[in-house]
């Protein structure tokens, strides 16, 4: 009694002259690729390499490195200036908000990046300007802020 699959595994005979030399070509990669690989693999010895590991191991696990936690950002401190592409991006997002167009993140930030390399120097300035208000607005409340926390 037969069994017969319903997948059908095709033959080499099968394919057409282009697609059989596509996948000689592949097979014939792959096979340059492993007999290198076994090239490699015969100039190590696996037994010093062994050893050198238990070797480290005998000296207890590698400690990591700690980093240093950062300090609190006071909240008292000024937000950090926006800027240009920021702007736009925010702007963006609630125009599209208000004609209702729902974009996954990634769309979304892909859409707005295309149309700001598309605009000019003369469609980006208004963005520039709010972007230069915030940072003097940034600077004025910094100034503030180190007066009354020295």
């Amino acid at each position: 009694m037969s069994s017969t699959s319903s997948q059908h595994e095709p033959q080499l005979s099968e394919f057409t002259p282009r697609k059989r030399r596509k996948v000689l070509s592949k097979m014939e990669n792959i096979c340059r690729r492993m007999r290198s690989l076994a090239n490699l693999l015969e100039g190590i010895d696996f037994e010093a390499y062994d050893a050198e590991q238990d070797r480290r191991g005998a000296a207890g696990p590698v400690e990591r490195i700690r980093r240093r936690p950062r300090g609190r950002r006071d909240p008292n401190m000024p937000k950090m200036p926006s800027n240009s592409y920021a702007i736009y991006t925010r702007w963006c997002s609630e125009h599209l908000r208000e004609e209702n167009v729902q974009l996954p993140l990634h769309n979304f930030l892909v859409t707005v990046a295309g149309r700001w390399r598309a605009l000019s120097a003369e469609e980006k300035q208004p963005y520039v300007d709010l972007a230069n208000e915030d940072k003097g607005r940034y600077e004025r409340e910094m100034q503030e802020y180190r007066r009354n926390n020295p």
